[in-house]
């Protein structure tokens, strides 16, 4: 469960404000827009590019440079469609656009852990530190190279870190509502290391890795003759009473069609 938390909290939320837009197409053919990714190298001539939720296919920017193959990535960019550098024949032919980042934050991975795994939190006790979560789900960011890209709002100091859980039941059957076939995962966080400045909201950026999980899910269902789409739904610990976690339901709940999921591997 444990990620590698490198990004701090107020620059992912400075980030934000600076994309108050989520997407603008400019007087000519370009968009700016905010993002999300992961690193890699391409092969062809070494540099580190982005690969995105959108369908312009990967990013490159001298920006990523300096970023290690793997990190994941929110970025603000502008790509400029009518630059040479972005005609469809040299797109092709590098597998990549060029845009300009004016704003990067590099942001936490964690990956999804079954209630019996080791250091996988008890879902019927308070955890040292536990922080309630204001909004499980802010915005779903994007999937991307079996990463879940997720905005969370907390309540605390805006320089406090967070370590953050990810869990699910493998033994759970899905509630069925109007013949919707829902799977529940179990989201909490904790204080890391104490801030001073006052309280206040504050989006969090997390990647969780969860195509192992998504792919058991649909191989459960495809065996029980299910075959189209399942659903996944956040449950988050919105409160701490009497010494005991209060877990409320987002019910706002993201669909997986079984078929993309398995891909090759069903």
């Amino acid at each position: 469960m444990k990620g590698m938390n490198k990004t701090m909290a107020w620059i992912a939320a400075a980030l934000l404000l600076t994309c108050a837009t989520s997407c603008l197409e400019g007087g000519s053919n370009s968009v700016e827009s905010d993002t999300v990714g992961i690193i890699r190298r391409e092969s062809k001539e070494g540099k580190m590019v982005m690969d995105n939720p959108f369908p312009y296919g990967p990013f490159y920017s001298p920006s990523l440079s300096k970023l290690n193959d793997g990190a994941c990535v929110l970025v603000h960019f502008t790509l400029d469609r009518d630059a040479a550098e972005n005609s469809s024949t040299i797109v092709r032919s590098r597998g990549y656009s060029t845009v300009t980042i004016s704003a990067l934050a590099e942001i936490s991975k964690y990956r999804i852990a079954r209630f019996s795994d080791p250091g996988a939190p008890d879902t019927g006790k308070v955890l040292k530190d536990e922080v309630p979560i204001k909004n499980p789900v802010n915005l779903i960011r994007g999937y991307v190279r079996g990463y879940l890209f997720v905005e969370h709002v907390l309540n605390q100091p805006s320089d406090q870190r967070n370590e953050w859980y990810l869990t699910y039941n493998p033994k759970a059957e899905p509630t069925v509502v109007m013949n919707t076939r829902i799977y529940d995962i179990y989201l909490r966080t904790t204080k890391q290391t104490a801030g001073t400045k006052a309280a206040v909201d504050m989006a969090y950026n997390n990647a969780y890795y969860i195509k192992n999980y998504l792919e058991e899910i649909a191989r459960k269902e495809k065996a029980s003759g299910y075959n189209e789409t399942f659903r996944v739904r956040f449950n988050y610990v919105s409160d701490i009473k009497n010494n005991a976690p209060v877990w409320s339901r987002f019910e706002r709940t993201m669909p997986f069609e079984i078929s993309k999921v398995l891909g090759n591997n069903g």
